[in-house]
């Protein structure tokens, strides 16, 4: 809740995705690559395709669903 109301406040003037911060899109499949190659202590094991889907939503701009 507090994450989708900060992505809401018309103040925060902050960049709200990837994209605004300066990553260029084809930076979402590296940084799933370095993720993937560097799996360090996580509860659990990394997965590519969700791990993908999230940086591109975050690319994106869209505000984090709680319940992915």
């Amino acid at each position: 809740e507090l994450v989708e109301r900060l992505f809401e406040e018309p103040r925060l003037d902050a960049p709200r995705s990837l994209e605004a911060l300066g990553m260029p899109e084809t930076g979402i499949d590296r940084a799933v690559e370095l993720v993937m190659q560097n799996t360090y202590s996580n509860p659990r094991e990394p997965d590519a395709l969700a791990l993908r889907h999230m940086l591109r939503q975050a690319w994106k701009g869209v505000s984090p669903d709680p319940t992915d």
